[in-house]
């Protein structure tokens, strides 16, 4: 053959060129560079929040990876098909080029890595949605939404391989089945490419919309599905350019459908990884506070500065200000204990009064530390204990368990408890600190996934909230803040913060911990529900007392002065979420306190059940037990108990760290072997 030959005859007037022709090349190259950069930042960026950050890997990263490196083999096959003159006139390129089957196989190859790549970025996407809404009617749409995507790429992947087979010669590209893959067969897929591009776009628009989150954080995610629109415009450009293209003339049009091609499979991707990129970013601000505080305190203790001896560590920072005295409502709860012990531990003299209905445990014998029987749903009780006790500080921690009260209990000792206790503080005129001890459940409904969930996400309230217990809890909270500077209006009013812990566990903890401690006693705890990938946020509760003590100390620093004029250092009007920085995999918890009592779960002997079998026994069981007790007794396996324990419910505590300078000092398997201990040597589990 004519090496001269050019591979299409040129139209009337055009010489070939073969030395210096037109050519996309240059913009293919420069695409590819930058899209890729960026796209495996991205993904890079995933890969360290899903393992290092949240540490859960699911399907929608494995799918996630699958898409990288189909996106990476398509741009590959475009760099080694440039020399074969890819991105040319067709008259410009040698026909001798094409007569070797190994180089149209390279150009046909494309048809299988990119829709191996946008298939597994949307099904990544989807998953997504599927893991963020798990409601029934989107996860409906998820499913429906993967199927699609697999049988209509799997199609496309099984015609590419049938070019690669059929079409390698040059002699066959005449061949009907040649010309239709060439030709028709990339409308088809142009058209699957928009149409699935706007399914995944516009599914969750309806949810976002409606979701209780702050309208920052709202727009935040609007904008970051929304940033799918451009791929949907590649993909409908990339259609809309070959059918106003000469189609004879393939490597042109291919060459220009390229670029559409690698922006469109890129932010695919990118969208996939997006929800990583807020999580990645917080930990980086807190990773570089971190560095500048530590250099700046090495820095003064090299020059020997004065203000180093004075403020020494940014962690757990103490304010020299005294607390007392003290009033700790629910005083011999667990939590209230070690928030006392800390107290004692901090101030050997500070005078502490304590409120409880049950005072004949956890019990402190410090002569400082005064026990008083009352209610707080009684105004009476709540008055005559303030008046003994004139506190300075108050810790407010009495509630009932979430789990184990009557659901009349609720709203009389949360709700009415917190406003008797309000009152009785303004009429002492003694408070100038109230820490209120509340609960992240507020601001999760126990149906969706927690994760690492900021302060601004805003509090549920019925119909979206359903548990009795979170409703009253929130009522509680508003009303405490809505009491910060007598309703903003006076300095030298009681100034008031809540706290938000993770799940607490600890000493004495009967409750959640007694209940795992006794599973793990009875060697049951080689049951697991759901599929145990569902990390959470615990706090040691020694730790929780520290993070209180230090919100005491902060709200008396700035009692009697104006409130900050910069919302991201004030501590009175504020909540704050306090873990042990640690997200531990649910069950993994569970098994940890089993190995610690003796009992280790060999992996190979874990029993799981599949979730939806739980709810299913929490429903009879509900019902059994409502039935036998005539509906006076809670079943000990309860629907929402299931829900609990298979849910994601993680805490974002950087504004704990940043404004009250909180540090866990127990990490949690040290908290868990001083908890277990504990409950070793009160085999009974009471105090």
């Amino acid at each position: 053959m004519d090496p001269n030959w050019p591979a299409a005859t040129p139209p009337p007037g055009v010489v070939p060129n073969f030395d210096n022709p037109p050519s996309q090349r240059t913009a293919i190259i420069v695409l590819q560079t930058i899209f890729l950069t960026l796209t495996v930042l991205a993904v890079s960026t995933r890969i360290y929040v899903r393992t290092c950050i949240i540490k859960l890997w699911g399907a929608e990263d494995t799918t996630c990876i699958l898409a990288t490196c189909g996106a990476i083999a398509h741009m590959t096959l475009y760099i080694q098909t440039l020399p074969l003159g890819f991105g040319r006139h067709m008259w410009d390129v040698r026909a001798i080029n094409l007569i070797n089957p190994s180089s149209n196989r390279k150009l046909s190859a494309g048809g299988i890595t990119f829709p191996w790549t946008v298939c597994f970025a949307k099904i990544s996407i989807l998953l997504l949605y599927k893991r963020i809404f798990p409601l029934r009617r989107e996860i409906i749409a998820v499913w429906v939404g993967i199927v699609a995507d697999a049988v209509l790429y799997a199609f496309c992947i099984a015609i590419a391989i049938g070019s690669m087979v059929k079409c390698a010669e040059l002699s066959q590209l005449r061949d009907p089945y040649c010309k239709f893959n060439s030709g028709t067969m990339i409308t088809i897929q142009s058209v699957i490419n928009v149409v699935t591009d706007f399914y995944v776009l516009l599914l969750p628009i309806p949810r976002l919309v409606k979701l209780q989150v702050s309208r920052r954080r709202q727009i935040g995610l609007l904008l970051t599905f929304l940033s799918g629109l451009g791929a949907c415009a590649t993909s409908l450009a990339r259609l809309i350019n070959f059918q106003l293209n000469d189609s004879a003339d393939v490597f042109w049009t291919t060459g220009r459908n390229a670029q559409f091609t690698i922006v469109e499979m890129n932010i695919a991707i990118i969208v996939a990884c997006a929800t990583s990129f807020p999580v990645f970013f917080a930990r980086m601000h807190s990773l570089g506070s971190s560095f500048y505080n530590s250099a700046i305190s090495l820095l003064h203790s090299t020059r020997g500065s004065p203000k180093a001896s004075q403020t020494g560590n940014h962690s757990n920072r103490r304010p020299t200000k005294h607390i007392g005295p003290v009033l700790v409502t629910g005083g011999n709860g667990f939590i209230a204990y070690h928030i006392i012990a800390n107290i004692l531990e901090e101030e050997p003299d500070c005078s502490i009064h304590s409120i409880d209905v049950k005072i004949d445990r956890n019990r402190h014998s410090h002569p400082n530390v005064h026990y008083h029987h009352g209610d707080l749903a009684c105004a009476a009780d709540v008055q005559r204990i303030m008046q003994i006790a004139r506190p300075v500080t108050i810790f407010h921690t009495a509630s009932p368990e979430f789990s184990d009260a009557p659901q009349s209990a609720y709203h009389r000792i949360i709700v009415e408890g917190a406003h008797h206790l309000l009152d009785a503080a303004v009429k002492v005129s003694t408070v100038r600190a109230l820490i209120n001890t509340s609960t992240s459940g507020v601001i999760n409904d126990n149906h969706t996934d927690l994760i690492d969930a900021t302060e601004e996400l805003p509090i549920l309230h019925p119909p979206l909230q359903k548990r009795l217990y979170c409703i009253a809890k929130a009522d509680a909270e508003e009303a405490i803040q809505a009491a910060n500077r007598n309703g903003g209006q006076d300095d030298r009013g009681i100034l008031t913060c809540a706290m938000r812990p993770g799940l607490v566990f600890g000493e004495r903890d009967v409750g959640t911990l007694g209940k795992m401690f006794a599973v793990a006693r009875q060697g049951k705890s080689r049951f697991q529900m759901g599929n145990g990938q569902n990390p959470y946020d615990f706090v040691y509760v020694g730790n929780l007392a520290d993070a209180h003590l230090l919100a005491a100390h902060a709200l008396l620093n700035a009692w009697g002065k104006p409130r900050p004029t910069d919302a991201s250092t004030r501590v009175d009007g504020e909540c704050f979420h306090v873990t042990n920085e640690d997200p531990w995999l649910f069950w993994d918890f569970q098994r940890a306190v089993s190995a610690l009592t003796g009992n280790p779960i060999r992996p190979e002997d874990i029993i799981v059940i599949p979730k939806w079998v739980g709810l299913t026994l929490g429903f009879v069981n509900e019902w059994v037990a409502w039935i036998v007790s005539g509906g006076t007794r809670t079943a000990n396996m309860t629907r929402e108990g299931i829900r609990f324990s298979t849910l994601i419910r993680t805490l974002n505590g950087n504004k704990a760290r940043r404004v009250l300078g909180y540090r866990p000092k127990v990490g949690m398997q040290e908290g868990l072997e001083r908890s277990v201990r504990w409950f070793m040597e009160n085999a009974e589990g009471k105090a």
